[in-house]
């Protein structure tokens, strides 16, 4: 039997009907990718019945598990950290980022990717029509470009974000559609512990902040201009988002 691997190749004579173990090691920067008979199991051991040759298959490592960040500001949107990214000298554009809904478990992206996972979007940004609380699991996959200047054929997964656990539903915002200058009550609220509130934008920036302590429910005064807005909810239960539209008239 013939065992060749990269860069190094290794010859042994071994009896007919004898088991042998041999094994790939990659050297840094590459990663086991298969043999040459499809196996993917980087150690082996075979009975050896005829004459027969190995041949192990590596790839450049890169940055197939790079585990980008991500930033979650509120339940409705999730984004590449792209900023982050970028200061660890990878760069990658809006159209070669796709997010997906996991099916059980990520798939595995030594296999042909994807398998039974759900693409939901494209883009920097993730966001359905609804609440992402108890709808699953989501992770971004891109091709990027390393700091050497490759091009990257590999596939880096984001970080996963688990949104199986349904939001409490007690928080409420009434009325939630309202003018300029007119006043809102944020009901629900455990006056035995500590929450934080955070005022957002529809486009994620922060407008207002405060804490709540002893209270079950509070006024907010509509943001000074139209839109609509997110009321992100934080207390040592979770967190929940509400809503809000200011009109002009």
């Amino acid at each position: 039997m013939l065992l060749s691997l990269p860069m190094v190749a290794e010859e042994r004579l071994v009896g007919c009907g004898e088991w042998v173990t041999f094994s790939a090691g990659s050297r840094p920067g590459f990663h086991f990718e298969r043999w040459s008979d499809g196996s993917i199991d980087s150690v082996r051991t075979v009975q050896v019945t005829e004459s027969a040759a190995y041949i192990a298959f590596f790839s450049d490592a890169c940055v197939e598990y790079a585990n980008w960040p991500v930033i979650a500001l509120y339940d409705w949107l999730i984004m590449l950290h792209v900023k982050a990214i970028e200061e660890q000298g990878f760069y990658l554009s809006e159209a070669d980022v796709s997010w997906y809904r996991a099916v059980g478990d990520p798939d595995d992206m030594h296999l042909a990717f994807p398998q039974d996972d759900e693409f939901v979007c494209s883009g920097y940004y993730l966001t359905i029509d609804q609440s992402l609380r108890g709808t699953g699991l989501y992770y971004a996959v891109a091709n990027v470009v390393d700091p050497q200047g490759r091009y990257c054929e590999q596939l880096a997964r984001s970080q996963v974000i688990d949104y199986h656990a349904p939001a409490a539903a007690h928080v409420r915002l009434a009325p939630n559609n309202v003018r300029i200058g007119e006043t809102m009550v944020l009901s629900g609220l455990n006056p035995e512990v500590e929450s934080r509130i955070c005022v957002y934008s529809s486009t994620g920036q922060l407008v207002d902040q405060f804490c709540s302590v002893g209270e079950d429910q509070i006024e907010l005064e509509a943001h000074p201009a139209a839109g609509c807005y997110l009321v992100r909810v934080d207390d040592p239960e979770g967190r929940q988002v509400v809503r809000y539209i200011v009109n002009v008239r």
